[in-house]
């Protein structure tokens, strides 16, 4: 039988400069993206600010969150996390995430609304952090109490 180990597979991809298309699992990035949306992400040069990127945790999973500071470490924080990610060494980021897929319309990141979005996020911690992790836990209820 032949195992497939899919995130060396996405990652050896986007080492050669191909983009990879996964879903997002998670809550963190809410309320600009959600479970289940179709995420592209693309070889991580020229990190920045604002950013969202993808990263290996020590576990191995990937995690994508937005750039709140570059150092000599990528600092991250998922936009409705209260807390920030331990500081990503350049040898742990992945990718980028350069567009979502929402009811099948491509949205690019790097426009006005989505980058104004994240600016607005970073300078509003905590509070746009509070609000947005409100959202998503309601969310998430709704979504349960519906299925």
């Amino acid at each position: 039988m032949l195992q497939l180990d899919y995130n060396k597979l996405m990652t050896s991809l986007l080492q050669q400069g191909v983009a990879v298309n996964v879903k997002a699992i998670g809550i963190s990035m809410f309320p600009l993206l959600w479970p289940g949306m179709e995420l592209r992400i693309t070889k991580a040069t020229d990190i920045k600010k604002n950013d969202i990127v993808v990263f290996k945790r020590d576990d191995g999973k990937w995690i994508g969150h937005r750039v709140i500071a570059t150092t000599k470490q990528i600092e991250c924080r998922g936009d409705s996390c209260i807390n920030a990610d331990k500081p990503v060494p350049l040898s742990n980021i992945i990718g980028k995430v350069t567009h979502f897929t929402i009811c099948g319309i491509t949205v690019p990141l790097n426009n006005c609304i989505a980058n104004l979005y994240g600016q607005l996020t970073i300078a509003m911690y905590p509070l746009s952090a509070r609000i947005n992790n409100m959202i998503a836990r309601m969310a998430m209820k709704i979504k349960q109490t519906l299925s």
